[in-house]
Order: structure tokens, then sequence, then C-alpha cells
């Protein structure tokens, strides 16, 4: 067996990993990094790949899968989560980009029509290799991934977060012998408080800043972040308006559609039901006039409605800005 890492060692970006056996190719994650131009992993020939297998929907672990579909199909298994979100991802991905991108919306069509997907626990067997996705715990859908050839087992975690939040049961762990584990190490030197703690800091903190008059802007990943953090505000029985903007809007819609993937399907559907959903420009101007919590990408304030927001909101000492997600250095975040 032979392990290849083909991106994502060094940096932000990239994720993907081939592992090869006598008779299988296996290609763990193909992301793309997004610091300016967008940068895809190492090269590796589409007929020598039997299958691909995709931890999460996130563009650093998905983004260039569609390269493998532009000279031949490729069987490609993920959760049904996963496949729904890398569909609004990726079409966004390709809508917005300014720069000349390897594949077309052609390649992510043929992508889809070989998609496989998978529940957590289910086995598959593909020549020499059977592999089995269990639950990761960092978005609705992501797994981790548990393979077995050659009288090896080898564990791939891709994101991976094993503590309970409001949207996610912590990750499975219970893996039994293994001989690699291939893991991610973002915050691998970082003491996280405890979470409940950190939770009721969090709202009081927001509580404060509109109770004095203020306003409060969450720029958060669309996919994930922005649901967990409406939420976390709905448990905590906030009770003045929040607001959801950009695509974090539609990624909730799918969650909706997947909320038996959910930790607590009736809290997230209360916290759906409480928020206004921002579907305009007219929604923003009127947003701006009262007290309430926004909740918009981009995450690390590169782009998206945040920016509209955070220049808004930034004239006035009474707003706030709350960073609750991955700050790349060198981001406006």
């Amino acid at each position: 067996m032979k392990i290849t890492f083909l991106g994502g060692t060094c940096a932000i970006g990239k994720s993907a990993v081939a592992v090869k056996t006598g008779e299988t190719t296996v290609v763990l994650d193909y992301g793309v990094a997004m610091d300016g131009v967008p940068s895809f992993p190492m090269h590796i020939a589409p007929r020598d790949v039997n299958l691909v297998i995709v931890t999460h929907a996130h563009l650093d672990h998905s983004g260039a899968v569609p390269l493998f579909h532009v000279s031949r199909p490729i069987p490609v298994y993920a959760t049904p989560v996963t496949f729904d979100l890398m569909e609004l991802l990726l079409n966004d991905f390709l809508r917005l980009s300014g720069y000349y991108l390897p594949y077309e919306y052609l390649d992510m069509k043929t992508m889809f029509e070989f998609s496989r997907p998978l529940r957590y626990g289910e086995k598959v067997s593909v020549k020499d290799v059977e592999f089995t996705l269990v639950n990761a715990g960092h978005i609705p859908g992501s797994a981790q991934v548990l393979l077995e050839a050659e009288g090896k087992r080898i564990l791939y975690t891709g994101d991976i977060n094993d503590v309970d939040t409001c949207l996610l049961k912590g990750a499975f762990r219970d893996y039994g012998p293994l001989d690699a584990v291939i893991i991610e190490s973002t915050y691998a030197d970082e003491e996280h408080p405890e979470r409940d703690e950190l939770e009721k800091e969090f709202v009081e903190s927001v509580l404060e800043v509109v109770e004095g008059g203020g306003k409060v802007l969450v720029p958060a990943f669309s996919v994930g972040r922005s649901q967990e953090v409406l939420t976390v505000l709905t448990k905590w029985r906030f009770e003045y308006p929040m607001a959801v903007d950009g695509m974090a809007v539609d990624a909730t819609q799918i969650f909706l559609k997947h909320v038996d993937w959910l930790r607590d399907p009736e809290l997230f559907k209360k916290a759906v039901r409480t928020a206004k959903w921002v579907s305009g420009w007219k929604d923003r101007r009127l947003l701006l006039k009262k007290e309430c919590v926004i909740i918009a990408p981009a995450g690390m304030l590169k782009g998206g409605t945040a920016v509209f927001y955070a220049e808004k909101l930034a004239k006035s000492g009474n707003n706030a800005i709350y960073l609750v997600s991955y700050q790349i250095p060198g981001t406006p975040g």
C-alpha cells in the first residue's frame, strides 16, 4: 500500500490524498485553495483512479473533484447531504470565479451522475478495498473514512470535531485497531474553552450590544457555522430579531431537507422558524434600522454580504462584529 499526499499538507486548502493498493487507487478528497487565484492539488491521471471519496462539501476538500470527469467518469462516494451541499457550493464557485477554471458545468453534471450516496456505517467493497463512512462532527453529512486493504486499516478524518455542538454530535471515535491515521491539524495547538460556557458568554455579549441599541454582525461560513450560530442563539432563548443572509439561506434549506442528520432536529426547525431570511437589498436596508443580529457570509470578510454590513456597522461604536469562523492570516477577518 502506498499513501501519497497530493495537497493540503502545509497550508489551508487543496486537501487530497491518494491511497494505492495492488489493484485499486482511491482518492480521498480533492479540494481547491482559494487564496487569490484558485489553485489545485497535484495532478493524478483519471485513468489511474478507481474511485473518489469526499469527506464533506467545503471547497477546500471538494472543489477540484469535477476535474476527474473532464476525461472519464469515476464513481464518487459521499453522504447525501454532502452531495447536495457540493452542488450548491460548486455552482457558486463556477458562477463567481473571475479566473479560468479547468472544468465546466458539464463536468460537474457528469460527476453528480456518477455520485454514490452513502449513509454512515454502510460498508462498500471495490476490488481489494473496503471502506466505511462515519460521522466527523464538522458539518452536516461530514464523514471520516475507515479504509481497509491488504490487511491494513487506515483512518482518514477529513475535518473533524469530537465535541457535541448544537447542530451535530461529536465525531465517531470507536475505530478499533488502526495501522495509520491521516488527521487534520487546524486547531492542533489550540486549547478550546468548555462549550456551554463559551456559548453562554457569546449570547450574553451579543445581548448586551443589542440591548444597548446596537446591531451585531456575525460573519460566518455559509455551510455549517451560520446555522450553528443561529441555533446557539435559539437554544439560549435570544429574543431579539435574527437575520440570515447570502448563501447561508440556501444551505439552511438543504439542512432542513436532511434534518434527520442533525443532533436536535426540533431545535433547528425552531431556529429556522424564528429567523428572518434576507431576500434582497430592501431587506438589508431595513435591517440596518433596528437592533438585531445579522448572520452573513463570508466568514473571513473576504466577500459576500458580510462586507456590506461590516462597512455600515463599523460607523457606530454601539455596534459589534463577532468573528466566529477560522481566519486565515492575511484575510480581512
